[in-house]
């Protein structure tokens, strides 16, 4: 079922970038959102339902999953924390939370979601990723952190390996990694091989009931 556009001023997302894969046909497109998209946000969450997109997955998983995606959505309502929200081909498949928190990036959740069941979106994960340590090469900040979920779907501590985090111990529960600078810049000068980001210059508020389609699944 979608839900169709309803024009409303209270939905505020601002497009930062239109993002092509070399050798995929897919249209990425990120946006800036706050408390001002919580309630489109919500409707997107209940529009996710990890169980139906991906039914092989055990119950432990898909709870874990739920619990992400809707953690990462509370915190685009509180002004300290920055969230950047992902589509591909005009449809919402992943959102970043993260703050800046004495003097490095911390960042709080991460989630990716299909579009279609049993099918993952290619690149997601790294796509957000690009943009956030593009805005940290720019930045005065010196590092980013984050505490990887160690039992989480899809085993996020070897994807943050991967972009180029180091792993420093943590708990039974989660694993905390960081980010310096000088291995950001290696990992944006991989990516740039075969991603092209386009930078959306003016930052224009949309409506985005308007922008994205959410198709609920029962």
């Amino acid at each position: 079922m979608k839900i169709h556009s309803v024009c409303n001023n209270n939905f505020k997302g601002v497009p930062i970038a239109d993002i092509k894969v070399k050798g995929f046909d897919a249209c990425y497109k990120l946006y800036d959102v706050n408390a001002l998209d919580y309630d489109f946000l919500n409707k997107m969450y209940s529009s996710v339902n990890v169980k139906k997109l991906m039914p092989n997955m055990t119950q432990e998983d898909h709870v874990m999953w739920d619990m992400v995606i809707r953690h990462a959505i509370k915190l685009s309502k509180y002004a300290e924390n920055h969230s950047i929200l992902e589509a591909i081909d005009n449809k919402p498949c992943g959102i970043m939370s993260y703050k800046n928190l004495n003097g490095k990036y911390h960042v709080s959740y991460v989630a990716t979601f299909p579009t279609e069941e049993n099918k993952r979106v290619p690149f997601a994960g790294q796509i957000l990723f690009n943009e956030l340590l593009n805005r940290f090469v720019k930045s005065d900040f010196k590092r980013i952190e984050l505490s990887a979920i160690k039992d989480a779907p899809f085993n996020p501590i070897s994807k943050y390996l991967k972009l180029g985090f180091r792993a420093l111990g943590g708990d039974e529960f989660s694993e905390f990694m960081r980010l310096t600078k000088a291995r950001a810049l290696k990992t944006l000068n991989k990516q740039s091989k075969f991603f092209v980001s386009d930078r959306i210059k003016k930052n224009k508020f949309v409506d985005l009931n308007d922008e994205l389609e959410l198709d609920l699944v029962f």
